[in-house]
């Protein structure tokens, strides 16, 4: 199990398996994953997903992570295997 720092959105421990990599950043974990096809998954404090195929956060997001407002609970990383040589 990951177990974020205290301080951090996330409370619980997060489990993760082979073939992920956990971290936190600014206070938020963030999940690296291996997966079939590339996106980010920003999950939020009220629950509300947001997604995106690009590969930077939007600028709105960004804001709330580097001002440590809690409002950003997870960020999970897909990534296609051949994107990590």
């Amino acid at each position: 199990d990951f177990k974020p720092v205290a301080g951090t959105a996330q409370k619980e421990p997060l489990a993760l398996t082979p073939g992920q990599l956990g971290f936190t950043y600014c206070g938020v974990p963030i999940v690296f994953n291996l997966a079939e096809k590339t996106e980010i998954e920003v999950v939020r404090q009220d629950g509300q997903l947001r997604i995106t195929t690009e590969m930077a956060l939007p600028q709105d997001i960004s804001r709330e992570i580097f001002s440590r407002s809690h409002a950003v609970k997870q960020i999970v990383v897909h990534l296609k295997a051949d994107q990590l040589l």
